[in-house]
């Protein structure tokens, strides 16, 4: 049975990464931050038809009674919620709002994994 001896060169080579690690973990040192109050979300009706155009949509997801589309904001995230023949039951609404009005449709427990794209490439899993 062969013994095991630690090459001296490797050795080295990790006490070395470990002080190096410890002395830039010693001056790098984070900025602290202020606490920052969310401000709620602005009502769906304060948005305008160009606001809308402006929007990026983030996603969407269909389901079997549901579709629904994420949008972005700078106030967080609105959804747009429609039935399975694409009739508009909800348009630009909050989770709070959705969860008040679709009981059945749970958003915080939605999950979805989606291929990451890059330079026109499709990375990651597919559905």
């Amino acid at each position: 049975m062969k013994k095991f001896r630690p090459n001296p060169r490797n050795i080295v080579v990790a006490a070395t990464l470990v002080a190096a690690f410890l002395v830039m973990a010693s001056i790098f040192v984070p900025d602290r931050t202020e606490a920052v109050e969310e401000q709620p979300p602005v009502p769906s009706e304060a948005y305008s038809a160009e606001a809308r155009e402006n929007m990026s949509l983030i996603g969407e997801l269909e389901g079997d009674q549901y579709t629904v589309k994420f949008y972005a904001t700078p106030h967080g995230p609105l959804y747009s919620v429609y039935d399975r023949n694409g009739a508009e039951l909800a348009d630009l609404v909050t989770a709070a709002d959705i969860a008040e009005r679709f009981p059945d449709l749970q958003l915080t427990d939605a999950y979805a994994d989606v291929p990451y794209r890059t330079m026109g490439t499709d990375v990651g899993p597919h559905w």
